[in-house]
């Protein structure tokens, strides 16, 4: 009959605790590259025209309250970027 000591049961112990920090690790780096993968496919689709086009009207809107600021204190208008300029 096999007796196992408190070393082997020690031994087995760590093995296990070796086994589940490596399938956590894997699993994790997994989760990892497939987040990965999929910000790779977006980026590969091409730019956010959509989301481009929220920031140009937040920056338009901001422009526009800006310069009508500027005319209630009786400042000089600051030149229209080219960001906002029509393309010709």
């Amino acid at each position: 009959m096999f007796r196992f000591t408190i070393r082997d049961v020690l031994w087995l112990t760590v093995l296990a605790a070796v086994l589940v920090a490596w399938w956590i690790d894997r699993t994790r780096l997994f989760s990892e590259v497939s987040k990965l993968g999929a910000e790779v496919k977006k980026l590969a689709a091409g730019p956010d025209w959509a989301g481009m086009d929220r920031v140009m009207e937040q920056y338009s809107d901001l422009w526009i309250r800006l310069q009508k600021r500027e005319r209630e204190l009786g400042l000089e208008p600051t030149p229209n970027p080219d960001l906002l300029t029509p393309p010709e």
